[in-house]
């Protein structure tokens, strides 16, 4: 009982760690400034108002 307790603990904090990671803020002048932001399949990514975001 205790394991899984403790497994179910070491989920949470991994999960919570990978969203904060993948979370990013990235702060452009143009459109060249956000290549290396990553979208998902079928998207690009632009600067918008100061920030890149997927479109």
């Amino acid at each position: 009982m205790g394991e899984i307790t403790k497994f179910v603990y070491v989920m949470i904090i991994y999960l919570f760690m990978f969203t904060m990671a993948t979370s990013k803020v990235t702060v452009c002048d143009s459109n060249h400034d956000c290549r290396s932001y990553f979208c998902g399949p079928h998207k690009f990514s632009m600067c918008v108002r100061k920030f890149c975001q997927c479109i």
